[in-house]
Order: C-alpha cells, then sequence, then structure tokens
C-alpha cells in the first residue's frame, strides 16, 4: 500500500516542548484521503474545531480533532479505522454526504469511541463502517477522549480507509425482507448500527446495546403472535430486539417493541422471544451479539399460539391466597396452584428479587398473588415445584412497587432450584395485626426454565381473642354450595343464645355481618342474602359470645 505521510513541526519555547497544530487541525483544512492508502497522523497540539454530539453516551465531546474527506468510489460500505494503529484513547465521526464545515451540528453520520473487542483492547482505538455512494464526499473527524476526570486525549498513529467485508444487512437502512419460516445469517465483521437501551434488563450485564448487529424487515400479511427464534441454532452469544413505529431507521430506544438477550432453556445464551404482529404493519428484526460476539447461526419466524398469559401476571390482579391451618396444610387442604410460564415482562423500573445474587440485568416472567396476615406475626410459605427443571424466587410486597423491609421482616425471598423443588420459608417479626400483603413468584429466564408449582400459607387461621374453637350449634348445614344468591342456614341449639353471623373474604376483610338475636332453643333456618358478593372463596363465622363455627363456600 501507498503511504502518506502529516509531518508535524516541533517548537521549542521557554525550555518546553510543545506541538504545532496539525496543517489539518481546522475543518477547513481538512485533507483528503484515498481507499487503500494508509495515513499516519498526529492530534498533538490540536485544537477541538467541531461539535458535540449525541453518540458516545453521557460523554459526547470529541477533544483535540483533526479533519479529513472522502470521495466514494464504489456504492456499499466502507471502513475507516486506526483499529491497534493509534498510541491513545481515541474517536472518530463520519458526516453524511454533502455536510459542510458550517453545518456540522446535529449532522453525525455514525461514531465510534471503542472499536470491536481488539480494538478496545488497543489503547481504545476506534473504527467505523458506513455506507457510501459512488462520488459522494464525506468529512472524516478524528479526535479523542475526555471525561470530567481525565484530561483530553490525543497522539500519533496512522489511519486506513478500506471497503468493508461486513455483511449485506449490516445497517437499518439495508435491511433484508424476512419470511415466515428459516433464514441462514452471518453477523461475522458487522458494525453496532442501532440504538443503546440504557436501564433495560433485556440488556444487562455491563452492555446496553445489541452489538455487531444486521437487520431484517418482516411485515405480515395477518394478525397475531410471532415467535422469532435463533434457540439452540446459532455459534456466539447473541441478542435480540424488534423495532416499530417512530421514522423508521435509524430507531431509537423507544421503538422497541420486544427483546431478547438469553432465551428460556435455550443453550449457550441463544435468544428467542415473542411480539404481537398487526398485518401490514412492518417490523424491523435487530440480531447481534453480546459484548461484540459474532458469528453464524439460522434462525426461524414462526406464526405461533404463544403460551396463556396468567391471569395473574400483573400486580394490579393478584389471585387471593388464604392462609390455613398446620393440620389442614398436613392434609393439603388449602393449596394455591400457579405458573410461570407464558407470564410478561415489564421492564421499566423492575425491582429485583432481594435474593438475587446478579442483578446486572435479565428478563423475568413472574405473576402475583395477595394475602391477608389475620394478624399472626409469624406466617409459613410451603412451596412445591410441580416442573423439576424449573427455577423460581418468591419474594413479598407491601403494595405493588414497595417490596417488605428485609431488614425488619424475615423470610421476605427465598429461591427454588432443580436441586430442591421443595421449600419451606418463614415471615417473621410481621406486625401483629391484620395486614395485606403481595406474593411476587419468578423466574429468571435468562438462565432458568419457567414451571408450574403449588404453594401454602401456613398460620394461625383466626385470632379472635376471647372466643374458644367451641361448636356454636349442632347438626350444622349451609346450602346451597356453590351459592349464587340465596343461602340458607340451618342448625339446632341447645339453648336460646344470641348468634352473629360474619362472612371474610381470603384477604381476612369482613364482607357481611348480620345479627340473629334471640334464637330459640331447637331447630332453626335462617335465610341469607349474599348475591353483592363478588365471585369467590368466603368464610363464614357463626359466632355466639363464647364460642365460634367456620363454614367455607363459594359464591358463583
Amino acid at each position: 500500500m501507498i503511504r502518506f505521510y502529516i509531518f508535524a513541526l516541533m517548537l521549542f519555547v521557554c525550555s518546553t516542548s510543545s506541538f504545532a497544530q496539525p496543517a489539518n487541525d481546522a475543518c477547513a483544512n481538512a485533507i483528503e484521503v484515498l481507499q487503500d492508502v494508509v495515513v499516519d497522523f498526529s492530534t498533538i497540539g490540536s485544537s477541538t474545531d467541531g461539535p458535540t454530539h449525541n453518540c458516545f453516551g453521557d460523554n459526547d465531546s470529541i477533544p483535540n480533532d483533526i479533519w479529513f474527506t472522502y470521495t466514494a468510489t464504489f456504492d456499499g460500505e466502507a471502513k475507516w479505522s486506526n483499529c491497534g494503529t493509534a498510541d491513545y484513547d481515541s474517536r472518530i465521526v463520519v458526516y453524511q454526504a454533502g455536510v459542510t464545515c458550517a453545518d456540522l451540528a446535529g449532522n453525525a453520520f455514525f461514531c465510534n469511541d471503542d472499536g470491536p473487542t481488539a480494538c478496545s483492547a488497543a489503547a481504545f482505538t476506534s473504527e467505523v463502517i458506513w455506507p457510501v455512494t459512488t462520488g459522494e464526499t464525506y468529512l472524516l473527524r478524528l479526535g479523542g477522549f475526555a471525561a470530567d476526570t481525565i484530561p483530553a486525549t490525543s497522539g500519533m498513529g496512522t489511519v486506513l480507509l478500506t471497503q468493508s467485508e461486513g455483511p449485506e444487512n449490516n445497517f437499518c437502512a439495508g435491511a433484508i425482507e424476512a419470511q415466515l419460516g428459516t433464514t441462514t445469517f452471518e453477523t461475522t465483521n458487522a458494525t453496532t448500527d442501532g440504538p443503546a437501551h440504557p436501564n433495560n434488563p433485556c440488556f444487562g450485564f455491563g452492555d446496553d446495546n445489541v452489538q455487531a448487529d444486521i437487520w431484517y424487515s418482516f411485515t405480515p400479511t395477518m394478525d397475531g403472535t410471532i415467535e422469532w427464534s435463533a434457540c439452540d441454532m446459532v455459534t456466539f452469544d447473541t441478542r435480540m430486539g424488534v423495532y416499530t413505529g417512530g421514522a423508521g431507521c435509524p430507531f431509537e430506544d423507544a421503538d422497541l417493541v420486544s427483546c431478547n438477550d438469553d432465551g428460556a432453556g435455550c443453550m449457550a445464551f441463544s435468544s428467542l422471544l415473542f411480539f404481537d404482529a398487526v398485518a401490514g404493519t412492518t417490523y424491523y428484526l435487530r440480531l447481534g451479539g453480546f459484548g461484540g460476539d459474532q458469528g453464524s447461526g439460522t434462525f426461524t419466524l414462526t406464526n405461533t399460539t404463544p403460551p396463556p398469559v396468567p391471569a395473574n401476571d400483573e400486580c394490579l390482579a393478584p389471585v387471593l391466597a388464604e392462609i390455613v391451618s398446620a393440620e389442614a396444610a398436613d392434609m393439603f387442604d388449602g393449596t394455591v396452584e400457579g405458573t410461570t410460564i407464558g407470564g410478561s415482562f415489564v421492564f421499566d423500573d423492575y425491582q429485583f428479587p432481594p435474593c438475587l445474587g446478579n442483578t446486572n440485568g435479565g428478563e423475568f416472567s413472574d405473576v402475583w398473588y395477595a394475602f391477608n396476615s389475620l394478624g399472626n406475626t409469624t406466617v409459613e410459605m410451603r412451596f412445591f415445584s410441580q416442573t423439576p427443571e424449573a427455577s423460581y424466587f418468591i419474594d413479598f410486597f407491601n403494595t405493588c412497587g414497595e417490596q417488605v423491609d428485609f431488614t425488619t421482616v424475615g423470610g421476605t425471598c427465598f429461591g427454588v432450584t432443580p436441586d430442591n423443588t421443595v421449600q419451606y420459608d418463614t415471615l417473621t417479626n410481621l406486625p401483629a395485626v391484620a395486614q395485606d400483603y403481595l406474593i411476587r413468584i419468578s423466574t429468571r429466564l435468562t438462565s432458568d426454565l419457567p414451571g408450574n408449582y403449588f404453594f401454602q400459607l401456613v398460620a394461625e387461621t383466626n385470632n379472635t381473642v376471647g372466643i374458644a374453637e367451641l361448636p356454636v350449634a349442632e347438626d350444622l348445614k349451609f346450602f346451597p354450595n356453590p351459592v349464587t344468591d340465596i343461602a340458607n342456614l340451618q342448625f339446632t341449639l341447645e339453648e336460646s343464645k344470641e348468634v352473629v353471623v360474619e362472612v371474610y373474604n381470603t384477604l381476612g376483610q369482613r364482607s357481611l355481618a348480620v345479627p340473629l338475636l334471640n334464637l330459640n332453643q331447637g331447630e332453626n333456618t335462617v335465610e341469607l342474602d349474599l348475591g353483592k358478593l363478588t365471585e369467590g372463596l368466603y368464610f363464614m363465622e357463626i359466632k355466639s359470645a363464647t364460642e365460634r363455627q367456620t363454614v367455607k363456600f363459594f359464591k358463583n
């Protein structure tokens, strides 16, 4: 290759060495570079001529810059790189064709701080790939890195412009149309074209982007749910994102409609996701790797019926769970069945289980339950996994968004794994008043499989002081059960007494109270109007001054 040299003049002033400004320090003095020509450069002594650009995260400065131009001789993708050939932490920017020095602000086309892994390991050098059109001229800017506590960097090296060997669909604008079925792909030499997704557990573990990505477009002909899967069909650690809306390419963080890092049950950190598709709407499928990982494989697009979403998928719609006595629990009465299969994941402000060891990211399927402590200061939870290979985290909340303080209440989080499919856990130091709580049961899909289970909440079922568990009446009958509107309570009293009937829901909240005054000795029949109760399980307590009996019934 031909070498093109840029020489810097050394000046000596007041016994201090400094460098003169490079000839191409100003944008107006940009030097032309040619394809396949190695260019020596120095940014030592340069000023900062160009604007800041929002393409480097929170720190968007590009100090100590110098300038070049390139006029494309081909249609395709060009690569401009000082990867491993510079001695300092660099940044580079390529501007859109036709942009002049007078209108640089807001016109950054492609930019790069630290190139692929090999570049980052070599003094944090840079590399950018972008699409070019024959005859179009592009401004190229090469500068350094700076931060609040780090001085601006500058240095020397070489830079080279070549025709890239990246994939055909390396950029969103060049997305290949995909169809239902199987597609073979290759991400080797791909660059990163799409947006980052900070604070999204889909893209955690220190990398908030889909690195080295390629793009497909997909326009379904009918409404439905689409499964996009590279599960167990790739050679590298994949990531996926589906976009639509906005102004199209390039997309922004808010245009993401579905994402996945590691699919549930997928080997080698491969990916799988579902998204709801609308006929005639074009979706852009972004496929890349974690941490710049690249490779090859196949993926499938399938019109499918996903697992049903559990009824208690949302915190605001929990399933009610009742506390049962230890004796009833031993007989497996009062069990609550559930599943984390098909649960959705809302990643905004997600609160990780406090007993989770790695909170750098991940996707979860979670479901919700509600119970009332009934004034018990301890409540035992007996959890039984019915899917041997599944794993779960169980933690407790005061309200949606407010986890129980684990420094005050013990036993607020525990895990269940395939090695221990039955777990007993006890909440301790609860307040001695009846209080509502929420239970979240979740599976971390990034590493574990969801599954089916059942559990029991075990404690004293009634804390009424001064009333013994003694029968109020003989031959107590409640019918019909289940009841729609009117129920009959029939019983025999040994003597005349005053009786109160109270109805409680599974949260321990009183739903109905009926005083029955001066009941006669002998057989009594009482008609109860339960039509205003909502559907669900209830507990009816028949109380006298010193006695109590309980009847469980279901309201249709």
